[in-house]
Protein backbone atom coordinates (compact mmCIF):
# COMPACT_ATOMS: atom_id res chain seq x y z
CA UNK A 1 0.00 0.00 0.00
CA UNK A 2 2.86 2.37 0.83
CA UNK A 3 4.42 1.82 -2.61
CA UNK A 4 1.10 2.66 -4.30
CA UNK A 5 0.84 5.93 -2.39
CA UNK A 6 4.43 6.75 -3.37
CA UNK A 7 3.39 6.36 -7.00
CA UNK A 8 0.18 8.37 -6.50
CA UNK A 9 2.11 11.20 -4.85
CA UNK A 10 4.61 11.34 -7.71
CA UNK A 11 1.86 11.20 -10.35
CA UNK A 12 -0.08 14.08 -8.78
CA UNK A 13 3.08 16.18 -8.52
CA UNK A 14 3.77 15.76 -12.25
CA UNK A 15 0.29 16.43 -13.66
CA UNK A 16 1.19 20.07 -14.27
CA UNK A 17 4.34 18.94 -16.11
CA UNK A 18 2.59 16.46 -18.38
CA UNK A 19 -0.66 18.28 -19.01
CA UNK A 20 -4.21 16.99 -18.55
CA UNK A 21 -4.47 15.40 -22.02
CA UNK A 22 -1.40 13.24 -21.50
CA UNK A 23 -2.52 12.24 -18.00
CA UNK A 24 -5.82 11.02 -19.47
CA UNK A 25 -3.85 8.99 -22.03
CA UNK A 26 -1.70 7.59 -19.24
CA UNK A 27 -4.75 6.41 -17.29
CA UNK A 28 -6.35 4.91 -20.41
CA UNK A 29 -3.25 2.84 -21.28
CA UNK A 30 -2.70 1.82 -17.66
CA UNK A 31 -6.22 0.38 -17.49
CA UNK A 32 -5.84 -1.48 -20.79
CA UNK A 33 -2.58 -3.17 -19.86
CA UNK A 34 -3.51 -3.76 -16.24
CA UNK A 35 -6.31 -6.05 -17.36
CA UNK A 36 -4.28 -7.51 -20.23
CA UNK A 37 -1.19 -8.46 -18.21
CA UNK A 38 -2.46 -8.66 -14.62
CA UNK A 39 1.12 -8.18 -13.42
CA UNK A 40 2.31 -6.33 -10.34
CA UNK A 41 4.17 -3.34 -11.77
CA UNK A 42 2.03 -0.33 -10.77
CA UNK A 43 3.85 1.03 -7.73
CA UNK A 44 6.54 3.50 -6.75
CA UNK A 45 9.49 3.06 -4.39
CA UNK A 46 11.89 5.55 -2.87
CA UNK A 47 15.53 4.60 -3.41
CA UNK A 48 16.13 4.46 0.35
CA UNK A 49 13.54 1.67 0.50
CA UNK A 50 15.38 -0.48 -2.02
CA UNK A 51 18.10 -3.01 -1.29
CA UNK A 52 21.15 -1.22 -2.69
CA UNK A 53 23.18 1.85 -1.86
CA UNK A 54 23.23 4.86 -4.15
CA UNK A 55 26.70 5.40 -5.61
CA UNK A 56 28.69 8.43 -4.52
CA UNK A 57 28.53 9.92 -8.02
CA UNK A 58 24.81 9.20 -8.52
CA UNK A 59 21.92 11.50 -7.65
CA UNK A 60 18.68 10.37 -6.03
CA UNK A 61 16.28 8.79 -8.52
CA UNK A 62 12.91 7.48 -7.37
CA UNK A 63 11.73 4.17 -8.83
CA UNK A 64 8.43 4.51 -10.69
CA UNK A 65 7.17 2.34 -13.55
CA UNK A 66 7.39 3.53 -17.15
CA UNK A 67 3.91 4.67 -18.26
CA UNK A 68 2.46 2.22 -20.80
CA UNK A 69 1.44 5.22 -22.90
CA UNK A 70 5.11 6.11 -23.45
CA UNK A 71 6.24 2.52 -23.98
CA UNK A 72 3.56 2.13 -26.63
CA UNK A 73 4.56 5.39 -28.32
CA UNK A 74 8.23 4.42 -28.40
CA UNK A 75 7.48 0.97 -29.84
CA UNK A 76 5.89 2.64 -32.86
CA UNK A 77 8.94 4.81 -33.57
CA UNK A 78 11.78 2.30 -33.73
CA UNK A 79 13.04 1.38 -37.20
CA UNK A 80 14.04 -2.22 -36.43
CA UNK A 81 11.92 -5.35 -36.72
CA UNK A 82 10.95 -6.47 -33.20
CA UNK A 83 10.49 -10.09 -34.26
CA UNK A 84 14.16 -10.20 -35.22
CA UNK A 85 15.50 -8.12 -32.33
CA UNK A 86 16.93 -8.58 -28.85
CA UNK A 87 15.91 -5.78 -26.48
CA UNK A 88 17.86 -4.85 -23.35
CA UNK A 89 16.10 -2.85 -20.63
CA UNK A 90 18.59 -1.04 -18.40
CA UNK A 91 16.88 -0.55 -15.04
CA UNK A 92 14.15 -3.07 -15.81
CA UNK A 93 12.46 -2.88 -12.41
CA UNK A 94 9.49 -5.21 -12.07
CA UNK A 95 9.54 -6.10 -15.77
CA UNK A 96 6.84 -3.77 -17.11
CA UNK A 97 8.56 -2.69 -20.36
CA UNK A 98 9.87 -6.22 -20.92
CA UNK A 99 6.39 -7.69 -20.74
CA UNK A 100 5.06 -5.06 -23.13
CA UNK A 101 7.70 -5.84 -25.78
CA UNK A 102 7.30 -9.60 -25.30
CA UNK A 103 3.64 -9.16 -26.16
CA UNK A 104 4.71 -7.17 -29.21
CA UNK A 105 6.54 -10.36 -30.27
CA UNK A 106 10.12 -9.23 -29.70
CA UNK A 107 12.43 -12.17 -30.42
CA UNK A 108 14.20 -11.99 -27.05
CA UNK A 109 14.64 -9.49 -24.26
CA UNK A 110 16.87 -8.97 -21.24
CA UNK A 111 16.37 -6.99 -18.05
CA UNK A 112 19.26 -5.44 -16.13
CA UNK A 113 18.32 -4.44 -12.58
CA UNK A 114 20.42 -3.57 -9.51
CA UNK A 115 17.71 -4.25 -6.94
CA UNK A 116 17.34 -7.92 -6.00
CA UNK A 117 13.78 -7.24 -4.75
CA UNK A 118 12.69 -5.82 -8.09
CA UNK A 119 14.51 -8.56 -9.98
CA UNK A 120 12.64 -11.26 -8.05
CA UNK A 121 9.33 -9.49 -8.60
CA UNK A 122 10.11 -9.32 -12.33
CA UNK A 123 10.81 -13.06 -12.32
CA UNK A 124 7.32 -13.65 -10.93
CA UNK A 125 5.69 -11.25 -13.40
CA UNK A 126 7.51 -12.77 -16.38
CA UNK A 127 7.52 -16.43 -15.34
CA UNK A 128 5.01 -17.32 -18.07
CA UNK A 129 7.41 -16.28 -20.85
CA UNK A 130 10.41 -18.19 -22.18
CA UNK A 131 12.07 -15.46 -24.28
CA UNK A 132 13.33 -13.27 -21.45
CA UNK A 133 16.41 -13.32 -19.23
CA UNK A 134 16.93 -11.22 -16.09
CA UNK A 135 20.28 -10.06 -14.70
CA UNK A 136 20.67 -8.82 -11.14
CA UNK A 137 23.63 -6.51 -11.68
CA UNK A 138 24.83 -2.96 -12.22
CA UNK A 139 24.05 -1.71 -15.73
CA UNK A 140 27.62 -0.56 -16.37
CA UNK A 141 28.88 -4.12 -15.79
CA UNK A 142 26.56 -5.76 -18.31
CA UNK A 143 28.57 -7.07 -21.27
CA UNK A 144 26.56 -6.23 -24.36
CA UNK A 145 26.03 -9.17 -26.67
CA UNK A 146 26.42 -8.79 -30.41
CA UNK A 147 22.76 -9.79 -30.79
CA UNK A 148 21.53 -6.93 -28.55
CA UNK A 149 20.18 -4.24 -30.87
CA UNK A 150 17.42 -2.35 -29.04
CA UNK A 151 18.16 -0.64 -25.72
CA UNK A 152 15.49 0.77 -23.42
CA UNK A 153 16.04 3.26 -20.60
CA UNK A 154 13.52 5.07 -18.42
CA UNK A 155 15.69 7.61 -16.59
CA UNK A 156 17.18 4.71 -14.62
CA UNK A 157 20.37 6.15 -13.13
CA UNK A 158 22.76 9.07 -12.95
CA UNK A 159 25.12 10.63 -15.43
CA UNK A 160 28.24 8.57 -14.71
CA UNK A 161 26.46 5.26 -15.25
CA UNK A 162 24.80 6.70 -18.38
CA UNK A 163 28.23 7.55 -19.81
CA UNK A 164 29.54 4.05 -19.12
CA UNK A 165 26.49 2.40 -20.70
CA UNK A 166 26.89 4.57 -23.82
CA UNK A 167 30.58 3.62 -23.96
CA UNK A 168 29.69 -0.07 -23.72
CA UNK A 169 27.09 0.21 -26.48
CA UNK A 170 29.50 2.02 -28.79
CA UNK A 171 32.25 -0.51 -28.14
CA UNK A 172 29.91 -3.41 -28.90
CA UNK A 173 28.77 -1.83 -32.17
CA UNK A 174 32.40 -1.15 -33.14
CA UNK A 175 33.36 -4.78 -32.51
CA UNK A 176 30.18 -6.20 -34.11
CA UNK A 177 28.79 -3.61 -36.56
CA UNK A 178 24.99 -3.57 -36.67
CA UNK A 179 22.09 -1.16 -36.62
CA UNK A 180 20.76 -0.35 -33.17
CA UNK A 181 17.94 1.66 -31.63
CA UNK A 182 17.97 3.30 -28.19
CA UNK A 183 14.67 4.24 -26.55
CA UNK A 184 15.20 6.88 -23.87
CA UNK A 185 12.14 7.84 -21.80
CA UNK A 186 12.23 10.99 -19.62
CA UNK A 187 15.65 11.82 -21.10
CA UNK A 188 17.42 13.96 -18.50
CA UNK A 189 20.76 13.40 -20.25
CA UNK A 190 19.44 13.79 -23.76
CA UNK A 191 22.41 15.87 -24.94
CA UNK A 192 24.91 13.15 -23.98
CA UNK A 193 23.06 10.64 -26.14
CA UNK A 194 22.75 13.15 -28.97
CA UNK A 195 26.53 13.55 -29.00
CA UNK A 196 26.91 9.80 -29.60
CA UNK A 197 23.87 8.81 -31.69
CA UNK A 198 21.44 10.29 -34.19
CA UNK A 199 17.84 11.12 -33.32
CA UNK A 200 15.15 9.39 -35.34
CA UNK A 201 12.22 10.51 -33.17
CA UNK A 202 11.84 13.08 -30.39
CA UNK A 203 8.84 14.25 -28.39
CA UNK A 204 10.07 15.87 -25.18
CA UNK A 205 8.58 18.83 -23.32
CA UNK A 206 10.38 21.59 -21.44
CA UNK A 207 10.50 19.45 -18.29
CA UNK A 208 12.49 16.73 -20.12
CA UNK A 209 9.47 14.44 -20.04
CA UNK A 210 8.72 12.38 -23.12
CA UNK A 211 10.49 9.96 -25.47
CA UNK A 212 13.54 10.07 -27.72
CA UNK A 213 14.53 7.25 -30.07
CA UNK A 214 18.12 7.11 -31.31
CA UNK A 215 19.93 5.09 -33.94
CA UNK A 216 23.58 4.79 -34.99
Amino acid sequence: MKSFFNLLKTTISKISHWGAKNVINFIYFELIYFFRFNSRTLFGIQNNELDYEIKDDEEFIEYIPTPFFLINKSAKKINLNLTESCLVDFGSGAGRALEFFINKEVKFCKGIERSSKLTELARLNLSKYDNVELFHMDAENYKIDNKDNIFFLYDPFGIETIKKVIKNINYSVKISPREINIIYVSPRYNEIFKSAFKVIYEDVNKFNLGVVVFSN
